[in-house]
């Protein structure tokens, strides 16, 4: 069974060996943002809070414990393809080998996760002063809470598909152990600064150092019992350290006897997630995230219809109607909302961090949220909409050239742009303390890098329509930095040879940087759609 597998693996990687290069340079991102902290540690004056890195690790396990828990629980075996489960559940290989070649696929979740924490390195070197062994220890450590905490989930699934009831026992248990620890930690908050107000005045940093160290986040199923080993190494505590590993060693253990000694069912899950696989095979092409095609599947038609456009202007009249379908606005997208709301929390907290004694929070705030906000513009533009319809084969029924379509695509998402931009500038302003211009540069600098980030994940669909997945996701989250990169770095030598204080200058120097590089692609990905078109 294995070596067949193995044999499938090694064969895809000779028909395709530029996988392991661009698998190398992804290693590589991460390493190097991994290093920076240590590499710029000398001279910074960034002060370490070991209480406060422990703590706030600690919530991290537990959040991507409670995460890939209910992943596990709600979708079981879903790594198999119409051809894996021919290969697989036809041939002569064990339901639990197959299940455990299934859930492998978390491998490339827990890649996505450790590339997106190491690329916060800087920033959380910055705010609470982790270091590169801080950040090794938690991407590590998550990693295997992941790998627990799905295969607990997928057991549950599995082995008790066609009981609901029961099934449903276990994640009531998880959402019930989330409650009382929010209110533990609420009691142990007020216990200790003695009101609500007092917990305000103490900050962000003081409430998570505290609510990360208290005696109910340690002994928290998984992320707890994780957080004690990397709190046995930092401080130099063997019992931590010996009653944290031998937990884990113990979960380990419980999952490989349910799986030994139970039977699990999940034949019909499989062949229904391998159907689902097949229906969003051009969303994986198009390096779409999954989110994305979540939020599309939840849509609940209502009276809208689609009412105006014919040949290539259908497409601009249908991303308007797809836009009001799930949010009864078509100039909101429902994921651009979902991922700004992320940023208006990262915000929230880094606006309550006190960087220095002698205050001047704007700059890291701003530098924080900027960071992020640019991060999120890959998913949400870079596999969008206009991304995702290039790739279906009913853009080839429209007798309008390819450019028209591209063009009517782009003039779609303008108005969730201008939407998506503002409501950036506008957090900016709430919490970065910018001024009403600068907020309004920062809005032509959004909009910018927003057809920049869909341009070149256009460009990337075509240059590398046989990618998987997640390996076309890295690459063009790669490609689109690079290129955000190139408008930073002149605009910030613009900015500082001008001498001008503030921000204004340099957002947009941005702007206009990153619209002068997109219209530049903009041209070449016209012809790389025609060329594709034509060709077929």
């Amino acid at each position: 069974m294995l070596s067949a597998t193995l044999y499938k693996f090694r064969r895809g990687l000779l028909k395709q060996p530029w996988k392991i290069l661009v698998g190398l340079v992804v290693l590589a991102v991460i390493v190097f943002f991994i290093a920076v902290p240590s590499m710029t540690e000398d001279g910074t004056g960034v002060v370490r809070n070991q209480a406060l890195i422990i703590g706030a690790s600690s919530l991290i396990f537990m959040v991507m414990f409670n995460y890939m828990f209910y992943s596990g629980y709600k979708n079981g075996a879903v790594g198999f393809s119409t051809a894996d489960v021919n290969f697989f559940m036809a041939g002569p290989f064990t339901e639990k080998f197959n299940l455990i070649l299934a859930a492998l696929n978390i491998l490339t979740v827990g890649a996505v996760f450790a590339f997106i924490l190491a690329f916060q390195s800087s920033t959380l070197n910055m705010a609470i002063g982790t270091n590169s062994f801080d950040m090794i220890a938690i991407i590590i450590g998550s990693f295997a809470v992941i790998v627990i905490a799905y295969f607990l989930g997928a057991f549950f699934c599995t082995h008790f598909d066609e009981q609901k009831e029961k099934k449903r026992i276990a994640i009531f248990t998880l959402i019930g152990l989330d409650v009382l620890f929010v209110i533990m930690s609420v009691v142990s908050l007020l216990k200790e600064f003695g009101s609500f107000a007092g917990i305000k005045a103490q900050g962000a940093r003081a409430v998570i150092a505290h609510i990360g160290n208290t005696v109910y986040a340690k002994i928290f199923p998984v992320g707890g019992w994780m957080r004690l080993i990397y709190e046995g190494i930092l401080t130099g505590d063997t019992v931590y350290l010996t009653l944290g590993i031998i937990l884990i060693v113990s979960v380990i253990l419980l999952i490989v006897v349910l799986f030994a000694s139970f039977d699990i069912n999940y034949y019909e899950t499989a062949i229904a997630n391998a159907q689902k696989a097949a229906d969003l095979l051009a969303a994986k092409r198009a390096g779409v995230d999954s989110d994305s095609a979540k939020l599309s599947q939840k849509i609940k038609v209502g009276k809208e219809t689609l009412t105006s456009g014919s040949g290539a202007s259908v497409f601009f009249s249908r991303h308007l109607l797809e836009n009001k379908r799930a949010t009864k606005f078509f100039f909101v997208n429902a994921l651009a909302i979902l991922y700004r709301l992320i940023c208006a929390v990262y915000i929230f907290i880094f606006s309550r961090v006190r960087f220095s004694d002698e205050g001047g929070n704007g700059t890291p705030i701003l530098i924080a949220g900027l960071m992020m906000m640019l991060i999120l513009d890959v998913p949400i533009y870079g596999g969008g909409k206009t991304i995702l319809e290039f790739n279906k084969p009913y853009i080839f029924l429209s007798p309008q050239e390819g450019w028209k379509k591209l063009m009517y695509c782009l003039m779609a998402d303008l108005p969730e742009m201008i939407f998506d931009s503002a409501v950036c500038s506008a957090l900016l302003y709430m919490f970065a303390g910018i001024t009403v211009a600068e907020a309004v540069s920062a809005f032509v600098m959004f909009v910018g890098f927003a057809y920049l980030c869909e341009i070149v994940g256009l460009m990337m669909l075509r240059m590398f329509k046989g990618f998987g997945r997640y390996l076309l996701m890295f690459l063009r989250s790669l490609v689109i930095y690079v290129f955000m990169v190139a408008v930073v770095i002149p605009s910030l030598i613009i900015s500082l040879l001008a001498k001008e204080e503030g921000y204004m200058l340099f957002m947009l120097s941005c702007a206009g940087i990153s619209i002068i590089l997109s219209l530049i692609l903009l041209l070449i990905s016209r012809n790389m759609v025609d060329k594709v078109e034509y060709a077929g």
